[in-house]
């Protein structure tokens, strides 16, 4: 009986637009990525009872690939998913079972593949931040001076009021009305997510797409625009149209050349859904914070500067350890988690991660992150030492680095334990 994924030549298969699509994904896609290790019985049952394979594919599958070589395996898992992606039209859930088989690289290079090749990029001539890295060095500078309590939300608005009247000096020239501009929509990216409310940092974003001149390159700005319609979405509770606008903005970022913009991208999505979290923790929500933290990972190796690396791969495992524990973004904890076990079990590597590599250089605000979330991994096993790191994260935070209310939610945390 044919099984429908016999391994033929490609380019000799008559193939519709569709099916020529999905082989210069494929084809665009280093070999290294389908160097696939698995366990055989345990990975093809899964996709099996995931809908992805028929029983009769999956005996198909166990046959042909126990007889392959490594260097035959990877050319026969990209045939295999070129026909997996020509049978199922969702490719979203081909995607998710490549993620939850430890896959994520993969499936990410297959997302971003799909997304180039399905935008014209001839038709957006000026899509692209010509000062990216400028920008990305701009956007962690005023971070990292806010994460450790040295600048102020009242002292980042008056530095982006300064800004913005030296961006509109009448004879200032193109150069450095750009840096200007760049900098008053970075000012303007982080005072919105300071804000306490979401009307709040829309009227932020709308009133910096009316300032920026259009005689410079306004990608960045038109980014940041766009982006508020998730805020927005968000707000209203259209979980649906937010993720719509996400993707829209997504391949935005992939237009640029410089993969700090994605990186930058993903950063501020996993800030916006760790405030919806908070009020709605829906499993879907979790999901998405979940695969943002994940795509961001993904992408910091491919930064130009260790620093970099360091400041953006510290925030993706801080966030992703925080949700898995339950840890929301006003320090309140959420006691209805998905797969306790499974999520604990998670956080502890990623905490692992934290331990072996950034510790020593943690800024005050991520070290007061880190105790609450070893508190949380030790409070079912020794309560004693997740008080001890609580008041540790207590003392860090009454230094000014967040509102006093959240300081309230980590006492109130202290309290909920006992000693």
């Amino acid at each position: 009986m044919a099984s429908g994924l016999d391994v033929v030549d490609l380019r000799q298969d008559r193939l519709s637009q569709e099916h020529c699509l999905i082989l210069k994904v494929l084809e665009d896609i280093n070999v290294q990525h389908f160097n696939v290790n698995l366990d055989l019985i345990t990975s093809l049952r899964y996709m099996r009872e995931r809908g992805i394979l028929t029983e009769i594919q999956r005996k198909w599958l166990r046959r042909k690939l126990r007889s392959i070589d490594h260097e035959e395996k990877i050319i026969f898992w990209r045939t295999f998913l070129f026909y997996l992606f020509r049978i199922r039209t969702n490719r979203e859930a081909i995607l998710n079972v490549l993620v939850e088989q430890g896959f994520s690289s993969l499936a990410d290079e297959i997302k971003d593949g799909f997304i180039r090749y399905a935008m014209n990029f001839d038709l957006y001539p000026g899509a692209d931040i010509p000062n990216a890295d400028y920008v990305l060095k701009m956007y962690m500078h005023w971070k990292k001076k806010i994460d450790d309590g040295t600048c102020r939300e009242d002292q980042l608005g008056d530095l982006s009021n300064r800004v913005r009247e030296k961006m509109l000096q009448p004879n200032i020239n193109d150069r450095d009305c750009q840096k200007y501009a760049d900098q008053f929509v970075v000012l303007t990216r982080l005072r919105s997510q300071l804000c306490a409310d979401p009307d709040s940092a829309l009227k932020l974003i709308e009133n910096m797409k009316l300032s920026v001149p259009t005689r410079v390159n306004t990608y960045f700005a038109e980014m940041v625009y766009h982006g508020r319609n998730i805020i927005k979405s968000l707000a209203e509770g259209d979980i649906g149209q937010a993720k719509i606008y996400s993707n829209e903005v997504e391949e935005m970022c992939l237009r640029c050349k410089h993969v700090c913009v994605r990186t930058m991208f993903h950063h501020r999505i996993v800030s916006v859904y760790r405030k919806v979290y908070a009020a709605n923790p829906s499993e879907h929500i979790f999901k998405e914070i979940e695969s943002h933290c994940r795509s961001g990972l993904n992408v910091v190796n491919s930064l130009t500067t260790s620093e970099a690396t360091d400041f953006f791969e510290l925030f993706f495992l801080l966030n992703i350890t925080e949700t898995m524990l339950g840890i929301n973004v006003d320090f309140t904890i959420s006691r209805q988690l998905h797969e306790r076990d499974k999520c604990f079990g998670k956080a502890f590597v990623y905490l692992d991660n934290i331990e072996r590599k950034h510790v020593k250089n943690m800024t005050p605000r991520c070290c007061m992150k880190y105790n609450i979330s070893k508190a949380r991994l030790h409070e079912f096993d020794d309560k004693e030492v997740a008080v001890e790191y609580i008041e540790e994260a207590i003392k860090l935070a009454q230094n000014g680095l967040i509102f006093p209310d959240r300081i309230a939610n980590i006492e109130r945390y202290r309290r909920s334990i006992g000693s």
